[in-house]
């Protein structure tokens, strides 16, 4: 067992950094589908507001482009899915947390025989790799900052710390 530790501190360190890259991928999704709703959602509503308003010359053209750019924003975000793109990111997230359980699992169980041990890790690698098939990438931005978070000189993993 104790040949994986270092296998684990290291798997440990990268799920980590996976979970937490694909939670702030998440909230920033999140927030673009916020704000660009409720910018769509102003603007329609001042333009339901003032439809009744006569509008002759500059102001007829302002409101006519205020509401084309209501309608660009509404198209927009349907176009752009920042709602059901943040809910993927969080399943992926979600679905690294439940990785890194059974990873935590699989490092403090004692095994007696070397095969068990063997096939759990066989177990965790091909769930690894087909959740790592399946996941959106996550922000760039996001993914440069988790990184220097959790690079391997300075994350210490927790797993065999208790």
């Amino acid at each position: 067992m104790t040949n994986y530790k270092t296998t684990f501190e290291e798997w440990d360190r990268r799920v980590t950094r996976a979970v937490e890259a694909h939670y702030e991928s998440a909230k920033k999704l999140q927030r673009h589908h916020h704000t660009l709703g409720i910018i769509a959602l102003v603007i329609v509503a001042l333009l339901g507001a003032t439809k009744e308003v006569k509008t002759e010359g500059v102001y007829s053209a302002i409101f006519y482009l205020v509401s084309v750019t209501a309608a660009i924003l509404v198209g927009l975000q349907t176009f752009l899915k920042y709602g059901e793109r943040a809910e993927k990111h969080k399943e992926v997230a979600s679905n690294y947390g439940a990785l890194r359980r059974q990873i935590e699992y699989v490092s403090k169980k004692t095994f007696t025989d070397n095969n068990h041990l063997e096939e759990c890790i066989r177990n965790i690698t091909k769930e690894w790799d087909a959740l790592s098939k399946s996941a959106p990438a996550a922000d760039s931005k996001v993914w440069t900052e988790v990184k220097k978070k959790y690079n391997s000189a300075t994350f210490k993993s927790k797993l065999y710390n208790n």
